[in-house]
């Protein structure tokens, strides 16, 4: 007979590894997913990630076209998964249905209130490199002049870039405010289809390819209840219009003299000696903005390879309140993240304040668009103020920027 001890030991031994096998067996399997977030019109907007191991742990990749997007931020609690973006206020809460299939909602923090939207993913099979249809032209691949309409008739600018393999597409939407990043998806015969997810922004781009030169019955969603409509002609010499997004200095409105707290609660100003003698970048940007994440990024590397000649960059921080305790929290997110290794400024006000510039930058004119970059020579003079940022995801656009932006502070640097 097996004594009383030894029993118990031996049964709670075997609901230990009872557990630990269902533990497994409901762990979100390594793969590709489709991941589908649902609007309540239908309109529904895909995005592709995949699963891995890694040290251990699992991660997704959200995969936007040329970009991956690690999130290693995740939590398995039984059949629940918490995952969290990585630099915004964003994170999914999932139920593990089976090995295979994941739902939940997608939640994101914005000015006023929480966004929701339910949220369904499938592992899908692998896709073979062979497919009929890429045998197809390339009709879409170029530059399109494409005009935006919102709820209220009001019509906006921009220019689509667009790259065709086969049924495969790739692009990106210049407006006079920014980019919408890297956005990838299908032709389908006369049908194009566009989708983007980055954590921040979750955009699907419809429109009817009419012939070789129109895309016609456009419709673009964002969210969970945005939308407008769009069109769009072939046009080689199409302007996103950046001159509709400038800022300007007031006259005679002298020298920048702002001073905010770093992510470390220490006061900083533009007039600490610290930037005397020195090309001084002054972003204005918000860790909400993805395209001031791209900036951020580009910043970064190039402040690390320019600092030993002279050059220092300021970023001031509006963020969605002006609750200091919430704006610390997320601006150091960015800051870790992305390594950032020039000093983030907590200005206090909100993005949406109407007085933000007159509040914080009164020597310029309104801040229209984030990022905006501010170029002030060694004497303390605001020489340009950038408001025509191009991110990665437009390509050649990205690469006259840079090209750009490094002659203009060269030539101060020589002065």
């Amino acid at each position: 007979m097996l004594n009383f001890s030894y029993h118990c030991t031996m049964k709670y031994t075997l609901v230990f590894f009872l557990i630990l096998y269902i533990n497994i067996c409901i762990a979100q399997k390594p793969g590709e997913y489709r991941g589908t977030l649902l609007r309540a019109d239908g309109n529904d907007i895909g995005f592709d990630f995949d699963v891995v191991t890694q040290s251990g742990k699992t991660v997704w990749y959200i995969i936007n076209g040329e970009e991956k997007i690690m999130v290693d931020d995740i939590i398995t609690k039984g059949d629940s998964l918490f995952v969290y973006m990585p630099i915004y206020e964003s994170q999914f809460k999932l139920k593990i249905i089976d090995s295979n299939k994941i739902q939940g909602a997608w939640g994101k923090a914005t000015r006023n209130k929480n966004m929701v939207m339910p949220f369904v993913a499938n592992k899908r099979g692998v896709y073979t490199s062979y497919d009929p249809r890429l045998l197809l032209n390339q009709g879409v691949t170029g530059m399109w002049k494409v005009e935006f309409t919102d709820a209220e008739k009001v019509k906006s600018p921009a220019v689509g870039i667009f790259t065709q393999y086969g049924i495969y597409i790739t692009g990106t939407f210049l407006t006079p405010t920014g980019d919408y990043r890297y956005l990838s998806g299908a032709v389908d015969n006369e049908k194009i289809y566009l989708y983007s997810f980055d954590g921040a922004r979750a955009l699907f781009f419809y429109g009817r390819i009419k012939d070789s030169n129109t895309i016609a019955d456009g419709h673009f969603y964002s969210g969970d209840v945005y939308k407008e409509t769009w069109a769009a002609s072939r046009d080689s010499s199409a302007s996103p219009h950046p001159e509709l997004s400038a800022a300007f200095v007031k006259p005679n409105a002298g020298k920048l003299n702002f001073s905010f707290k770093n992510t470390k609660g220490i006061p900083v100003s533009i007039a600490d000696k610290h930037y005397k003698d020195r090309v001084v970048i002054v972003q204005i940007l918000g860790s909400w903005c993805p395209n001031c994440i791209d900036e951020t990024v580009f910043l970064t590397e190039y402040y690390n390879k320019n600092k030993d000649r002279g050059v220092e960059v300021i970023g001031l921080a509006y963020e969605y309140s002006a609750d200091i305790g919430r704006s610390l929290k997320n601006v150091r997110k960015l800051k870790d993240r992305l390594k950032v290794s020039y000093e983030l400024l907590i200005t206090g006000v909100a993005v949406s304040d109407t007085m933000r510039t007159e509040k914080t930058l009164p020597q310029i004119t309104k801040i229209k668009m984030f990022p905006t970059t501010l170029i002030i020579d060694k004497k303390g003079n605001i020489r340009k103020i950038d408001t025509g940022f191009y991110g990665p995801g437009t390509g050649e656009y990205y690469e006259r920027y840079k090209k750009e932006f490094g002659q203009l502070v060269d030539g101060l640097l020589n002065e």
